[in-house]
């Protein structure tokens, strides 16, 4: 038999680690999206100078 303090304990670390775990995943995510969207913007770029006639802007 475990101590309680022990599953006290265990149960703070988990909420922690979860805690820590969905804050690093968020911040992937963000990375993530703004490398996406700064390379579609970079592509958009690219190919709308060979389609200004269109004027999406």
């Amino acid at each position: 038999m475990r101590e309680p303090s022990y599953d006290g304990l265990e149960a703070a670390f988990a909420e922690k680690a979860l805690q820590v775990i969905a804050t690093v995943t968020i911040l992937i995510m963000l990375i993530f999206f703004f490398i996406f969207h700064s390379w579609v913007s970079i592509s958009f770029c690219e190919s709308n100078r060979n389609l200004e006639s269109l004027n999406f802007f």
